[in-house]
């Protein structure tokens, strides 16, 4: 028996929360676009961040520099979310891709690809 077919799955799976992956990083960069724009000083408290692909003019977009103040998030509200109140629901919106990817799509992925890479041994020694 061909195992090729239990392929197909996994990468069905990888795709669509590619794709989720890819939508949560817009919004983040929309979040701390507007954080720049609009609330500026507590932009650079958090240590100007720059987005996936937005960044300030003059600096060159760097996703890892925002790392630093987003596992804050898992818990509850940071401090400075109190100082932007008009964009709460995006944060709580960020907050929950953030988990979704984080604690959902990423074991589901490793999950999946283990069972396959496993389940296609099994067929290849049989």
């Amino acid at each position: 028996m061909d195992p090729g077919f239990l392929f197909i799955p996994p990468i069905a799976v990888t795709l669509f929360f590619f794709f989720q992956a890819i939508l949560y990083w817009r919004a983040v960069d929309r979040f701390l676009r507007a954080v720049y724009r609009d609330h500026n000083d507590v932009w650079i408290a958090l240590g100007r961040p720059c987005g996936w692909q937005w960044s300030p003019p003059g600096r060159i977009a760097h996703p890892f520099s925002m790392f630093s103040f987003r596992w804050a998030w898992l818990r509850g509200d940071p401090d400075w979310l109190a100082q932007i109140p008009d964009l709460h629901d995006d944060f709580c919106e960020l907050r929950r891709g953030f988990r979704r990817w984080n604690l959902r799509a990423m074991p589901i992925m490793v999950v999946m690809w283990l069972f396959v890479v496993l389940l296609s041994r099994y067929f290849q020694h049989r």
